[in-house]
């Protein structure tokens, strides 16, 4: 099966209900996560994504709504919006290349 990952949509949605961890061989959507956790971690190495990022990453794949990750990282809520749409950005841009 071909993965596109380019399309921001798509990858928000997988960060929003495909939870990262561990890779289950059976699992097409462990290997999803896996793939998407392999740019967010190359994006963080190239000094794309920030410690404030990786720390909204996680607030929405452990299932936090917007509202919520405003509150636990101390943003309001349009930052947390535009922040996600700049990380799923930069995620569909990593594989095009």
């Amino acid at each position: 099966m071909i993965k596109d990952y380019s399309n921001k949509d798509h990858v928000k949605a997988i960060i929003s209900n495909v939870k990262f961890g561990e890779i289950q061989p059976d699992s097409e959507l462990s290997h999803i996560a896996y793939d998407i956790e392999v740019a967010i971690n190359g994006l963080h190495q190239q000094g794309m994504l920030d410690e404030l990022d990786l720390e909204i990453v996680n607030c929405i794949n452990s299932g936090m709504s917007n509202v919520s990750t405003a509150k636990e990282v101390g943003r309001d809520e349009s930052t947390i919006r535009s922040r996600v749409n700049k990380i799923c950005r930069r995620i569909s841009m990593y594989y095009e290349s």
